[in-house]
């Protein structure tokens, strides 16, 4: 019987321009798998293990780490070496005590910031969607493909703070003038700034926003959709 879907390999040379691997040191490398976050905008858990923290030196470490309950994402217990970690997702790793969260640099690529054990016991999740269900119930759609309980006090595009622990909301933070936000996409990808004007979209474009960088420097244009709004102590490095 004929295998179906796509190719369940993936070459080193071919894969997303993001992924910080050595591309010509080896011909293949994992293939990204499913999940909440797009494959050009994570990085699979080997890759992770392997490439970005230097814990393992191939795959069967990472398989064997993986089954010892070696790696936490997103506050559950992970096997699979293709599982996608995406932006602000939270790892922690038992065996060496420490936790992660994932952040973007200036060039889109997905880096690991350490955290301390009280951050890594919460998410912020950039709100996409909110859906009425059955009952009348509101429910929030957020980036990571997490659905919470919510009302029409929250609006697309706010993050709020969720507990790993539990579906539970701790804190919101509004998307609008002046607000603190990290640029996740774009050519101003990993740019921090603070919202100086919203400017509504029209049938033939997209609603944008003024951003004025922490860096300093000229002020950005960059779409409304690309913000990830982060709380005022939220540190990227």
């Amino acid at each position: 019987m004929a295998r179906k879907g796509g190719s369940l390999q993936q070459t080193r040379i071919s894969a997303h321009k993001t992924l910080m691997i050595k591309r010509k040191e080896y011909e293949w490398t994992v293939k990204p798998g499913p999940g909440p976050h797009k494959a050009s905008e994570s990085v699979p858990a080997l890759i992770i293990l392997r490439d970005y923290l230097n814990l393992v030196d191939n795959a069967k470490e990472a398989r064997s780490v993986l089954n010892a309950g070696g790696l936490i994402l997103n506050g559950k217990k992970t096997k699979r070496l293709n599982a996608l970690i995406g932006l602000m997702d939270i790892l922690q790793l038992p065996a060496i005590g420490k936790s992660y969260t994932a952040v973007i640099d200036n060039k889109a690529r997905l880096k690991l910031v350490e955290i301390g054990a009280v951050r890594s016991k919460t998410k912020l999740c950039r709100i996409e969607r909110k859906v009425t269900t059955k009952g009348a119930k509101l429910t929030l759609g957020c980036h990571d493909g997490r659905t919470l309980a919510g009302d029409n006090t929250y609006r697309v595009g706010d993050t709020v703070e969720v507990a790993l622990d539990a579906p539970k909301i701790l804190s919101v933070f509004r998307f609008g003038k002046d607000a603190r936000c990290l640029i996740r996409s774009g050519k101003h990808a990993g740019i921090i700034g603070r919202i100086k004007e919203l400017r509504p979209g029209s049938a033939n474009r997209r609603a944008e926003a003024v951003i004025t960088p922490e860096s300093g420097g000229k002020e950005i244009i960059t779409l409304r959709s690309y913000l990830f709004v982060v709380p005022d102590d939220y540190a990227m490095e």
